[in-house]
């Protein structure tokens, strides 16, 4: 679930304030101004990710875990301005799609495009250009 979280994020940014003056790639963020941190710049980063455009579970298994930096994977947010509703929305999306794969096969529609999919650019919240569908096929 992670993985899914983390490549199709729920909002773009989080908005934080600067606590002190800081420098970033040359640009200055003065003391007490208000910063966006852009989610998906960090999650498809090559910096800190292989192959940060692939669905690959592995990458959140218990060893690589370790691996990855702090405040890097944070599709809630992080620290004490973290979303509250994180874990009942982690636990919302577990008992949906358990509930959705015990009764049906996600197939790709013919109508599904196969190509990469590609992001609206809105505020916040992260949307599909075009329509992704898929057809449910009930099992047995």
């Amino acid at each position: 679930m992670a993985e899914l979280v983390g490549i199709s994020e729920r909002h773009d940014a989080v908005q934080r304030l600067a606590i002190q003056d800081y420098e970033i790639n040359g640009k200055k963020i003065p003391k007490s101004i208000p910063f966006l941190v852009p989610l998906d710049a960090l999650h498809r980063s090559e910096k800190y990710w292989n192959n940060p455009d692939e669905f690959d579970p592995e990458r959140f298994s218990p060893e690589q875990k370790a691996n990855i930096p702090a405040f890097v994977y944070q599709p809630f947010g992080a620290g004490p301005r973290m979303c509250i509703g994180m874990r009942m929305a982690n636990m919302v999306d577990k008992a949906l799609l358990a509930l959705i794969l015990s009764k049906f096969r996600l197939v790709a529609s013919s109508e599904t495009d196969k190509v990469k999919p590609q992001l609206k650019d809105t505020m916040f919240i992260l949307h599909p250009k075009l329509p992704v569908k898929v057809r449910l096929e009930r099992l047995g």
